[in-house]
């Protein structure tokens, strides 16, 4: 019964601590440092853009997944904890 809930408790604590840390402002601040300078290149700060943009849906999807996988723990644990009412009701 504690496994599932503990499950729950990871899930959570990497959706709240871990991922974030993945998305600091750095990378949008050296992109806007490098098309404030000289005139750049349109298709450099594009490819700068795209990137930009698609490490932003990675870490989304990575918070995405840990939260599919944390509500799945929850509904594991409460099917345990129904089980175990049931289980002990039926005593």
């Amino acid at each position: 019964m504690f496994v599932p809930l503990l499950a729950v408790v990871v899930c959570a604590a990497t959706v709240i601590c871990a991922v974030p840390t993945d998305m600091n402002v750095h990378g949008a601040l050296r992109l806007l440092a490098r098309s404030a300078g000289p005139p750049a290149h349109a298709e450099e700060v594009d490819a700068a853009i795209r990137s930009w943009c698609e490490n932003m849906d990675r870490i989304a999807g990575k918070k995405a997944r840990w939260l599919h996988y944390g509500n799945l723990a929850f509904i594991a644990a409460s099917a345990v904890t129904l089980g175990l009412l049931l289980a002990s009701a039926m005593m």
